[in-house]
């Protein structure tokens, strides 16, 4: 089986040809309706040998008059890219068409061969192998467009001199190691005709039309690749025609169908796809797998061992499809985080996907769980990073922020160069470890003075101030208090770990969830417009001061007020709008830039 070393020109098409086409390879395209456009793919055919430094593009035209063909540069390239190729001799059109008067002015004559007998296929063969012999130089190949054998075949009048003309092209173009595309309107010619020019051929693409609701629309199906069949991806897809050119509407295996096609049963009794070995397992089998590893380790032994299960599968994953498909469609890792998608693991989703900003957020839908105190998902986090990892050949690290393990909705993965996140993998058991305390008395955890101070002792200090100067005045002292530890916190942290926007509140929000200041969620943010709602379980003010039936988290507030003026570089007023100490189930903050709002708005001046 020769592998693949050429691009059709279409990045989804040379994946559904199974990463591309060999060199020799004759194409056929053929079509059952106008509609298909089929002559739309020369331009992506020859554009692909254009761009490059070397190679000729040869038309063999029966369609158009050739000043036509000219006249219509969209079907090729743009109109300058046109001109310096045909000035380079670089691309030719071999007239089959018949005897012309050219219009004045033309300036492409000389990049135009004429067959004074095209319905002589000897003669055409022989203009074609002259064309060839002249204008290439050794070792150097080409590209042919067969504009329409059906309009060939009208001018040569016989199926058989059709055929025996195709035969001997198909075999020049393979001892040249040229390329060559064909098109043929199927409803023109008889079975036999269609079945034989198959048989000769080395890729098969067919384009037919559907009407869905009314409306016709194109699909595309790959029915053969000779030197690429063993992986050759076969399934119906429709396409498009936008201003930017065709686009297919496909994911490679993100289609159900196509792993089900796929999913074969090899004589040693495996369960294959794509050559990679499977278990169909029950999710509840799974499940039970995991919660009993989860059970019997301690929970750093679990995150270690799993993350890593996911780490190798992640690494083996990127391997074999890199090297398979062989497209730039996978250098993207959401490209190939997706397509894990389709195997059972849930709907993945991209919230935030940046790699020049060190950022990549993933949601996972429906993903399988038990509940449990910690995050369970390390397997998918591992994954993760190693997909990262890969591409972009930094170290990365990855953190289940939510958990439906733990009551959320869905999973939330975190993932940054592990540089920038490894302040942030922090459990209680990390932190007691980085805990230390000198002989002076100095207690530190990475390089910062701490206090290990009891809750009382906040609540006794708040009380103390809200005694001497009154509740509304402690309030605004407090607040004010939160908001410059904030600026501070988010200014070294910043600096420090190269981190910046909605990162930094959840850099704050995963470092309090393991210092006892309750578990810190963004509901909703739009950094532009300087708008958050953000909740907080569980909070140590909230919980410590339900006998005031009133706000209680003004510290709090600023601090989140403080957060997003960092982020957003803009002045932000932090309301809390529910609060543990009224009755509510979780106290709930809103942050807005100070000139949305009226002044009476405002809890916090």
């Amino acid at each position: 089986m020769r592998r693949p070393s050429e691009k059709f020109g279409i990045e989804a098409l040379d994946r559904l040809l199974g990463g591309g086409i060999a060199p020799g390879s004759a194409i056929l395209i053929s079509s059952e309706h106008p509609a298909t456009n089929k002559g739309a793919y020369t331009r992506y055919f020859a554009r692909e040998q254009l761009n490059r430094d070397e190679g000729r593009v040869f038309v063999v035209d029966y369609h158009y008059p050739p000043h036509h063909f000219f006249e219509l540069p969209k079907l090729i390239t743009g109109p300058s890219t046109l001109e310096s190729v045909i000035e380079a001799n670089r691309y030719y059109l071999i007239n089959c068409y018949g005897s012309v008067t050219y219009p004045e002015p033309f300036s492409f004559k000389n990049a135009i061969i004429d067959v004074d007998k095209p319905n002589d296929i000897a003669k055409v063969k022989y203009v074609i192998d002259k064309a060839r012999e002249d204008a290439c130089e050794p070792n150097e190949r080409a590209r042919w467009v067969f504009d329409d054998i059906t309009n060939m075949f009208i001018t040569v009048g016989d199926e058989g001199k059709a055929l025996r003309f195709f035969r001997m092209i198909f075999q020049k173009i393979k001892s040249d190691d040229d390329l060559g595309i064909f098109y043929l309107d199927r409803p023109a010619h008889s079975n036999q005709f269609i079945s034989a020019l198959e048989n000769m051929a080395d890729i098969i693409i067919n384009l037919r039309v559907k009407e869905i609701s009314s409306i016709f629309v194109p699909h595309l199906r790959i029915l053969k690749n000779r030197y690429y069949g063993e992986q050759l991806i076969s399934t119906e897809v429709p396409y498009t025609f936008t201003k930017d050119g065709i686009r297919i509407q496909t994911r490679m295996l993100g289609d159900f169908e196509v792993i089900k096609k796929n999913l074969t049963l090899t004589s040693e009794h495996n369960l294959e796809i794509l050559g990679i070995k499977y278990l169909l397992v029950p999710q509840k089998q799974y499940i039970e797998l995991v919660q009993s590893l989860y059970e019997r380790l301690d929970y750093d032994e679990f995150v270690k061992v799993y993350y890593e299960i996911g780490r190798v599968a992640g690494n083996e994953f990127y391997d074999y499809l890199t090297s398979f498909y062989q497209t730039d469609e996978f250098t993207r890792p959401y490209a190939l985080l997706r397509q894990a998608g389709i195997f059972g693991s849930g709907e993945i989703i991209a919230k935030t996907f940046d790699l020049n900003k060190g950022i990549s957020i993933i949601h996972l839908m429906n993903l399988w769980t038990f509940k449990a105190s910690n995050p369970i998902h390390q397997e998918a986090a591992g994954f993760c990073t190693a997909i990262l990892e890969k591409i972009t050949g930094d170290v990365w690290d990855t953190i289940e922020t939510k958990c439906t393990a733990t009551g959320d909705d869905y999973c939330e993965l975190v993932s940054s160069p592990a540089r920038e996140l490894g302040f942030l993998n922090l459990d209680l058991q990390k932190t007691k470890d980085q805990l230390t305390i000198d002989s002076e008395g100095s207690l530190s955890l990475m390089g910062l003075r701490m206090l290990l101070m009891p809750r009382g002792t906040l609540m006794n200090i708040i009380e103390s101030i809200e005694d001497l100067v009154g509740e509304d005045r402690a309030t605004e002292i407090m607040y004010h208090a939160g908001e410059r530890m904030a600026l501070q916190f988010a200014k070294q942290i910043s600096e420090r770990f190269n981190i910046e926007g909605e990162a930094i509140f959840r850099a704050y929000a995963q470092i309090v969830g393991v210092r006892g200041w309750g578990i810190t969620e963004i509901q909703e943010a739009d950094l532009k417009t300087g708008y958050a709602r953000v909740t907080l379980k569980n909070s140590i003010l909230g919980t410590s001061m339900r006998q005031k039936h009133r706000e209680s988290d003004a510290l709090v507030a600023g601090v989140l007020a403080g957060i997003f003026e960092f982020i957003t570089k803009q002045k932000i007023i932090c309301r809390e709008v529910k609060c543990i100490a009224k009755g509510d189930a979780i106290c709930e903050f809103v942050a807005e830039p100070l000139t949305s709002k009226p002044e009476d708005t405002i809890i916090h001046p």
